[in-house]
């Protein structure tokens, strides 16, 4: 098995991972096949925007951006980072510390 490498953004909104090339891509395709009302409920609360490597794996930000330098794939820009923030996503915490945070627009040019 070949090391894991990012291919694109997705969000996890409860058991389903939406992929898009960029985090709004994915957003546009919850509301697009949720209903209105459940679509209106999203939050950071309830939905993790990572990124998923060649064989379908979900990773957080943190996660991803780890992923994502091993593989040479930062192009753009070297992380961000926020504080702290903790997410409580199907009663799993996910707890952001200060790691570096992988965006989109690390890997792919703002135009395409």
């Amino acid at each position: 098995m070949d090391k894991p490498y990012i291919i694109c953004s997705a969000v996890k909104y409860k058991d389903h991972i939406i992929h898009g090339r960029r985090h709004g891509d994915a957003y546009e395709t919850l509301k697009a096949f949720l209903p209105k009302s459940e679509y209106e409920t999203i939050t950071r609360d309830n939905t993790i925007a990572g990124f998923v490597d060649q064989y379908g794996d979900f990773y957080t930000r943190a996660e991803a951006y780890i992923i994502a330098d091993a593989a040479n794939q930062i192009k753009y820009g070297k992380g961000t980072s926020e504080a702290e923030i903790k997410l409580n996503v199907d009663g799993k915490e996910w707890v952001y510390k200060g790691e570096p945070l992988l965006i989109s627009e690390h890997l792919f040019p703002e135009k395409y």
